[in-house]
């Protein structure tokens, strides 16, 4: 059961009671009990001290203010939920907390106009908190989309860029099966589905494999003149022996 200790007398009594004696409408006593029940300490205490920025200046609220008041806050807080705009902003605890600090805060810094008409500033804060985390939120989700997995794809499963730069530039192939012109990698065994890689290693495949031509031909073309070099010094009589026309010594 929750109590009260009164400041002055230090007695202490059922906060049902209290309640009971302070409030006379039924209806608003009733939302009352549903606030400091349900949402003390966290929004109880700070839902009461914000309806008293509601009362106009050497006047007491009306009871018929205080349950208009109170009924929009006590729906909004069970639906979690407020209506502005023509929609509907989702609004928890904590944003309560914070939208209630805010407005203490004018209140201190002498910025609030007072005495509050209705609830339009206390939703504004609202609505400005959650629209600030819901477009934190889309940014968020648009970057990753855009950006996508930190990886390489193969067979549908997610691989480093390492495991791929590596797939991709091993030398374990011969040079002069895959260095041929129009050279195609070899087929998938039966069975095994085709293995999809992303455009940078194909690029990277593509450019190994143009290496290992151009490899090639230098190779080709270093055993042709170093093929023509021998003929040429050798003659055409072997090496060692005198050419025609020629007399041994």
């Amino acid at each position: 059961m929750l109590s009260y200790v009164c400041p002055v007398c230090r007695s202490k009594a059922s906060l049902e009671l209290v309640i009971c004696q302070a409030v006379d409408d039924a209806q608003a006593r009733h939302m009352i009990e549903y606030l400091v029940k349900t949402y003390q300490p966290t929004l109880g205490a700070a839902t009461l001290r914000y309806l008293r920025l509601h009362t106009p200046a050497k006047q007491r609220l009306s009871w018929a203010r205080v349950r208009r008041i109170l009924g929009q806050l006590v729906e909004a807080m069970r639906s979690r939920k407020i209506n502005r705009a023509g929609r509907d902003w989702p609004v928890g605890v904590e944003d309560w907390q914070a939208a209630f600090e805010a407005v203490f805060a004018a209140q201190e810094a002498g910025t609030l106009v007072l005495p509050l008409k209705d609830n339009a500033y206390l939703y504004a804060i609202l609505v400005r908190r959650v629209d600030k985390s819901e477009a934190i939120a889309e940014a968020k989700a648009e970057m990753e989309r855009r950006t996508g997995p930190r990886g390489a794809h193969v067979q549908g499963a997610a691989t480093s860029i390492g495991q791929a730069l590596d797939e991709a530039l091993r030398p374990d192939a011969a040079p002069g099966a895959e260095a041929s012109a129009g050279a195609q990698p070899p087929a998938a065994p039966a069975g095994e589905p085709p293995r999809y890689t992303s455009l940078a290693v194909r690029r990277m495949q593509e450019e190994r494999l143009r290496n290992l031509q151009r490899r090639e031909r230098m190779l080709q073309r270093t055993q042709g003149e170093a093929q023509g070099g021998d003929a040429g010094s050798n003659g055409p009589d072997g090496p060692g022996e005198p050419g025609k026309g020629e007399t041994a010594p």
